[in-house]
């Protein structure tokens, strides 16, 4: 078995290209050629460069235990096995960020694949930076119409921020409650006063 996961490792290597880090513009390019490659000889990388969350075996019963303890260890090691690939694959800039998740015995090859891919994603993925900007616009510009359905307006802005968390962008509740007051109708003038007045108030008030 790690014969076969070793072969496949080098399969991916072999076909990817070599991501530098000098031009952000072509990492678009790498990440889709590493997709692919990880599709066609790595199934449990590919989950885990997908996101796949690592299973747990303390949430098992004892009749399921053992196949959770193997569920975890399978995911462990295709996540060692993206942060080897993601480290074999990058170079300048963008390997120093590879080696921040390094484990902590280098000398096994081991480190964090899906945390090294978030971080690469974060510094040179253009696309999610610019959807986490407008996203973020959209949040802040919505402005609640008067009469309008409370709960369609607050739909409206959980989703956004809702969809900011899945980007890495965390926006903390008095912020958050800042931007809904702010987009407030003159009716709500009440509670925007009371709320200023008191933080713990609470829009439901």
């Amino acid at each position: 078995m790690e014969n076969v996961a070793s072969n496949n490792t080098r399969a991916v290597i072999k076909n990817c290209p070599v991501f530098a880090g000098r031009n952000k513009d072509t990492f678009g390019e790498y990440k889709s050629k590493v997709r692919v490659c990880l599709s066609l000889y790595s199934k449990p990388v590919f989950e885990v460069f997908q996101g796949m969350t690592q299973p747990s075996s303390r949430l098992g019963t004892v009749d399921t235990v053992a196949l959770d303890i193997a569920a975890e260890r399978r995911w462990q090691q295709a996540n060692h096995d993206l942060w080897s690939i993601l480290f074999l694959t990058t170079s300048g800039s963008a390997n120093n960020v590879v080696k921040k998740f390094e484990g902590k015995r280098p000398e096994d090859g081991t480190g964090n694949g899906q945390a090294a891919w978030n971080a690469l994603n974060e510094k040179y993925n253009s696309h999610t930076k610019e959807a986490r900007r407008a996203c973020h616009e959209k949040l802040v510009n919505t402005k609640m119409e008067p009469g309008q359905d409370p709960d369609d307006f607050f739909f409206i802005l959980d989703k956004c921020r809702d969809r900011l968390e899945e980007m890495g962008q965390t926006m903390h509740d008095e912020r958050y409650e800042d931007i809904i007051l702010q987009a407030l109708p003159a009716e709500y003038e009440r509670v925007r006063i009371a709320s200023y007045e008191k933080r713990d108030f609470g829009l439901e008030d």
